[in-house]
């Protein structure tokens, strides 16, 4: 970080600082996951990853258009967002059927 930062900072600024602490913490992330599969094989949902990126994503779209500004405003939004993510990953079937079987006793009230 601190050589890429000699190269990038006089000729970016600020910018190119953010840029290189990007690039240190992508190859800091991309040599830790090695090393971790490498030592500790587990296995990753990726049906699960995805479907929760486009649930946020539109879920994000949908808060941004919504365009809460104020307390009250953007507690409401939170609140919107909160329902519209878990109305999309059920939808999708993110949740499997224990999951989904928690969530019925939870709100059964644990009987």
């Amino acid at each position: 970080n601190l050589g890429l930062n000699f190269i990038f900072v006089p000729r970016f600024g600020l910018l190119g600082a953010a840029i290189t602490t990007l690039l240190a913490y992508t190859f800091i992330l991309v040599v830790t996951w090695y090393y971790s599969f490498k030592k500790l094989p587990f296995k990753i949902d990726w049906s699960f990853i995805l479907k929760s990126l486009l649930a946020s994503a539109i879920m994000s779209v949908i808060i941004f258009a919504f365009n809460p500004l104020g307390l009250w405003k953007t507690l409401a939004a939170v609140a919107i967002g909160a329902i519209i993510y878990f109305c999309l990953i059920f939808l999708f079937k993110g949740l499997d059927k224990k999951e989904l079987e928690f969530l019925k006793e939870m709100f059964r009230g644990g009987k």
